[in-house]
């Protein structure tokens, strides 16, 4: 019971200062349409893909996710869209690309954890 309590007042901790960071104006795309830069775990676990590759790069830069427990992260992100041999991945859209058919091409946050479920590697992956 404690053990969670303090998992989740880490988790909230975490996201909440993620939240007050207001370091960069918010990114748009060809369409106009904008989009939040830096990662609000609320947006990120509502929004579409090409929402959540726009916080991607802040992620990846700020190493906020390496070392924590799968649970906190599932906490931050929600449910993974893959899980496979202890890597969870979320499909996101980095506005770069699209596929000859005219479709965005979707990456991967691919997050990799230990034997005891603490993530080791956060990369995108394609």
């Amino acid at each position: 019971m404690i053990k969670n309590t303090i998992l989740i007042i880490t988790a909230l901790g975490l996201a909440l200062s993620l939240y007050y960071y207001t370091g960069k104006p918010t990114p748009s795309d060809k369409s106009g349409e904008k989009y939040q830069e830096v990662f609000e775990s609320k947006i990120w676990r509502q929004g579409t893909e090409r929402q959540k590759g726009a916080m991607v790069e802040y992620i990846l830069k700020s190493d906020t996710l390496r070392g924590l427990q799968d649970t906190e992260i599932m906490l931050l992100l929600g449910r993974a869209d893959q899980i496979h041999n202890n890597c969870f991945y979320y499909h996101v859209d980095l506005g770069r690309s699209r596929t000859p058919d005219g479709n965005p091409t979707v990456y991967n946050l691919a997050i990799d954890f230990d034997s005891t479920g603490r993530a080791m590697e956060v990369d995108l992956a394609d």
